[in-house]
């Protein structure tokens, strides 16, 4: 599995680290142990396998959606957010992630929308 930096590994012990840094040419990354740089990185989840620039701006959408104690007001403002950046195939990994947070916030929270939208060859 080839790691990216901002990424979560366990070491031997089972203890969480954060990939820090890799070197391509020796096929090396380097990882901090640090617990509380770990809660930072994974503030909200583990993110393996995104890019560093979206794992920043789902921690800031994410953070920005966590302000509101509402939610049901959670929920859609991440739908809508989704819906905005689905326009862009670039964000495709992000809104993969995002969509796994609604899902998450739905059925942890019991959160049932009134409207949904879904691929029309998927619907049975």
């Amino acid at each position: 599995m080839s790691y990216r930096v901002g990424d979560t590994l366990f070491t031997q012990s089972a203890a969480p680290a954060t990939i820090v840094g890799k070197d391509e040419i020796k096929g090396t990354a380097k990882y901090d142990k640090d617990f509380k740089a770990f809660q930072v990185s994974s503030r909200h989840g583990l993110l393996n396998g995104m890019e560093p620039e979206s794992r920043d701006e789902f921690n800031a959408i994410m953070d920005q959606v966590s302000e509101n104690k509402d939610n049901a007001l959670r929920v859609e403002s991440l739908r809508n957010k989704i819906e905005e950046l689905s326009v862009d195939p670039k964000n495709f990994r992000l809104v993969q992630y995002l969509d796994g947070e609604v899902r998450h916030l739905m059925n942890v929270k019991g959160v049932k929308p009134r409207y949904f939208s879904i691929d029309e060859f998927k619907a049975k």
